[in-house]
């Protein structure tokens, strides 16, 4: 949901949810409860690697830790702000969150941990992250130590520790990678890939199958919404 946008009587996309009408059985949200918790066992193989390298790669091992670690954190986060009530909700955060799950196990039934329990988690990771990440990345399209100080900025949001958002945030900052685009360059910039605003994006390349529902392909594009409108039947 968005203030940003609002669907017309005629959509077809995510009705039920713009409608507040989505019930448990609804199936983008077995959608995004999937590939969040696809994501988070990825990651959980690749921290729980027991893999000796020699100092030469250290680094580089060190680097795809913490982006797993950052990933992790990330789609834990993302699965309390779909499918929990807030943080401070109640007092002590102790109202059920999503489950926390730090290790593959494919005959788990993991249990929900309380928001409070997935937020500290969270923070762990992150945390843990940061000082693993010192090789700067190819592009914005991998996770850097700042994109995990941004991340950990906007976690720290949405705790209320404003203190902690301040100092990630600033860090992000001081880092000297980062520029606002000029307002003359703005619109043009989105059609240029990453800009130098970017600091963490999911890169989609040209052969990347988006499929019909992309949000880009057939929900804002005029040019495709006018061809599926004219191939819906009567």
């Amino acid at each position: 949901m968005s203030d940003d946008v609002k669907q017309n009587a005629q959509a077809n996309r995510a009705r039920d949810f713009s409608d507040y009408q989505a019930t448990a059985l609804d199936g983008i949200a077995l959608g995004m409860w999937g590939i969040m918790y696809d994501v988070i066992n990825r990651a959980n193989v690749v921290i729980n690697a027991d893999v000796e390298v020699t100092s030469a790669v250290q680094d580089q091992k060190d680097e795809y830790v913490g982006e797993a670690y950052a990933l992790r954190a990330l789609a834990h986060f993302d699965l309390v702000r779909m499918f929990a009530q807030h943080y401070g909700f109640t007092a002590d955060n102790s109202h059920p969150g999503v489950a926390v799950v730090t290790v593959f196990d494919q005959n788990s039934k993991p249990v929900r941990n309380t928001v409070a329990e997935v937020y500290q988690q969270i923070v762990s990771d992150l945390q843990t992250a940061i000082p693993l990440l010192k090789v700067e990345p190819p592009s914005a399209g991998r996770i850097s130590k700042e994109a995990a100080q941004a991340l950990l900025a906007r976690v720290a949001l949405y705790m209320g520790n404003f203190q902690m958002a301040d100092q990630m945030a600033s860090a992000v900052i001081r880092s000297g990678n980062y520029s606002l685009v000029s307002t003359d360059q703005y619109v043009a910039s989105w059609g240029q890939g990453l800009s130098s605003e970017s600091i963490f994006e999911v890169i989609f390349r040209q052969d990347d199958d988006n499929g019909s529902d992309a949000l880009g392909r057939c929900i804002y594009s005029r040019r495709l919404r006018g061809l599926f409108a004219l191939r819906r039947p009567a």
